[in-house]
């Protein structure tokens, strides 16, 4: 990642069912079944900004986001650390 460049951020293929990293600066090219994980329809609870994991514009919800296995809202995002 980068922040002029590239932003991976998780993505779902709505069509498909497939968990993906997308270019979130693509964003505006990528098909519009392809949703990423900081629209809220991909999670179930409020966003919580200060407990958001977040990347530049990019806010993920740390919880109750949905799963693309079982459907529920129940798969979590955890940070695994940070660098420059």
């Amino acid at each position: 990642m980068d922040f002029t460049t590239n932003s991976s951020v998780p993505a779902l293929n709505r069509k498909t069912g497939d968990f993906l990293t997308e270019n979130y600066f693509n964003k505006d090219k990528l098909p519009a079944e392809v949703v990423f994980y900081d629209d809220p329809q991909m999670y179930g609870d409020k966003l919580e900004v200060f407990n958001a994991i977040h990347w530049e514009n990019v806010y993920l919800s740390p919880r109750s986001n949905l799963c693309p296995k079982c459907g529920d809202f129940a798969m979590e995002f955890m940070e695994t650390g940070l660098f420059d």
